[in-house]
């Protein structure tokens, strides 16, 4: 039984996988066919509780590269002149021009400027909306060739050169990554299903490499100095004969140590005609703040806002775990103290007894209040939430009793995404104005849609968590 992990959807031109990776190096294939049958149907809903955040992974020729010079560094300046040169470039709309990627050129010999990758295919955004819609955290939008990149920069940095190719070659097919100053330019891939002897697809395989070959040193005016292999073939006379006709240095990268992973699939790679995602696991999507993510910048700031919110959580509950043990030590001290004072004074015991319960008392009506929080202070600070669209219509404080609190109102869009994050937003300032330790989630909330005065479409919802 497989716990959370992550979930990576690897198109190519009309079919998608869906594979899921988890911590422990296990991987599953839990769909593979045609995007409009994935779309259409309920693969993803199944699985939602499984999967903690989503790596959409798209073909290298849906996206495109560009040069454009530009002198300031500044990010306010970069990202508006970014969505201009796009929309030149392409008849994108106002949407798909935000899912793009960029770095600053940082050689002496390059002309400032920055260097963009965005997509360039319209069907990337239902695929995008429909995951979206149906609340999954998409965390990494991305393509083979730049996760093979980031594999691929201890062999830069081992080997101290900065344009080299990774060829991953099988009997049936083969696929060719070609890198400029360390940072992905292109792929291609050579079918050679039609071929029925290996020396006609040895040798197609010869000629389609040379001529990529040839076209990045027309293309960048530099040559490719070191070929990376993967031969999932096992061939001895392969390897040997590459070497003879390519020209290049290769380095031999051992299939097993590619992909990083155990062999936990439950799935037969043999019924894949796209295999390349079995050299991947979870840890290869995690980090996507550095691996190049054409995520929405505003999106992507989400997901780094997150991580500092799960590390409040962690501090907070180590602050409370410290106040518990503190608490603890000095119920132990006081009990030691009053049996000393019950020995001492043992003649006067009746009238020390009444003085100590006295004691104990106003003790514990401190601790009491110290750890009840004001219900003016609350009110305060609730009423003061300022959420756009946000309208709190109930609010109900029990701190004696059940300990609870009951929040309801309406948030007044139609937009489902709008509403979600209105409600974390909510959720999250509520769980700051709250005592340490209140945790708030969406098992918490119940909600409906209905009409604002007959009319607008809104959202009406109901908050109940224990204090």
């Amino acid at each position: 039984m497989f716990k959370k992990g992550t979930l990576t959807i690897w198109f190519d031109s009309g079919d998608v996988q869906l594979v899921l990776y988890r911590k422990d190096r296990e991987q599953k294939l839990l769909y593979s066919g045609s995007i409009d049958r994935l779309l259409r149907g309920s693969v993803l809903e199944e699985n939602k509780s499984r999967i903690d955040n989503v790596a959409i992974v798209f073909p290298d020729d849906w996206i495109s590269r560009s040069f454009f010079p530009f002198r300031s560094p500044k990010k306010k300046y970069i990202k508006p002149f970014i969505l201009r040169q796009i929309k030149k470039l392409t008849d994108q709309d106002d949407q798909l021009a935000h899912y793009h990627y960029y770095f600053l050129s940082d050689k002496s010999d390059e002309e400032k400027g920055l260097y963009v990758y965005y997509l360039t295919r319209k069907d990337c955004l239902p695929a995008i909306r429909h995951i979206d819609s149906l609340g999954f955290n998409i965390s990494l939008i991305t393509t083979p060739g730049l996760l093979w990149g980031e594999k691929l920069k201890g062999l830069f940095k081992k080997k101290g050169i900065e344009n080299a190719a990774l060829l991953i070659h099988s009997d049936d097919r083969s696929y060719l990554f070609m890198y400029h100053r360390k940072s992905f330019v292109f792929s291609r891939g050579f079918d050679f299903s039609d071929y029925s002897q290996e020396e006609d697809t040895f040798q197609s395989l010869i000629f389609e490499t040379n001529q990529s070959f040839i076209y990045f040193t027309q293309r960048y005016k530099s040559e490719v100095e070191l070929l990376a292999l993967i031969d999932t073939t096992s061939s001895e006379e392969f390897v040997t004969g590459l070497k003879e006709h390519i020209g290049k240095e290769i380095f031999l990268i051992n299939t097993a140590s590619a992909r990083q992973c155990s062999d936990n699939s439950e799935y037969d790679f043999a019924n894949s005609n796209f295999q390349y995602w079995k050299y991947f696991c979870e840890r290869d999507f995690l980090n996507a703040t550095n691996v190049p993510n054409l995520l929405p910048e505003n999106e992507l700031k989400n997901i780094c806002y997150s991580c500092f919110e799960r590390a409040g959580v962690v501090v907070g509950t180590v602050l409370l775990l410290i106040f518990m043990l503190q608490a603890g030590w000095m119920q132990f001290q006081y009990r030691s103290l009053l049996k000393h004072m019950e020995a001492v004074t043992r003649p006067i015991e009746s009238d020390m007894n009444s003085t100590l319960n006295k004691w104990s008392d106003a003790a514990n009506a401190i601790i009491e209040k110290a750890t009840q929080p004001s219900i003016s202070n609350l009110l305060s600070e609730i009423g003061s939430i300022d959420i756009p669209f946000l309208q709190l219509n109930l609010l109900e404080v029990d701190l004696y009793s059940n300990r609870g609190l009951k929040v309801s109102g309406i948030l007044k869009t139609e937009d489902t995404r709008a509403f979600r994050k209105g409600i974390e937003l909510l959720m999250n300032k509520l769980a700051t104005i709250m005592p340490p330790g209140t945790k708030i989630g969406w098992d918490d909330v119940t909600f409906q849609r209905d009409f604002q005065d007959g009319k607008k479409m809104c959202f009406r919802f109901e908050i109940r968590t224990e204090i």
